[in-house]
């Protein structure tokens, strides 16, 4: 699970419905224009785990990823950051 650490803002249904068909690259845009500007958008990585007993007893199939793991009886465990810090210089070589 990744979970925002430099804040979230969303466009209500009727903004996004006209930004699709007004400035369709919009958001792409908007992450290389952050990021040019010597921001940078950070998140939180986290983990769940699951016993094998918990897999065996478990009344869904762990392994379907349409399924959500209750995190009351698997917590989350941070494992890391996922930090965006620099455009690729080289779109081509360094994200194709």
């Amino acid at each position: 699970k990744f979970q925002c650490v430099t804040g979230i803002k969303n466009f209500t249904r009727a903004e996004s419905i006209q930004m699709c068909g007004e400035d369709p690259e919009y958001a792409k845009r908007d992450l290389k224009e952050c990021l040019d500007e010597g921001n940078k958008c950070e998140w939180k990585c986290y983990v769940q785990f699951m016993t094998e007993d918990d897999v065996k007893s478990a009344q869904f199939d762990p392994f379907d990823a349409t399924k959500m793991w209750l995190e009351d009886e698997y917590p989350l465990h941070e494992f890391g950051r996922f930090v965006l810090n620099k455009n690729p210089r080289n779109y081509h070589r360094d994200v194709e």
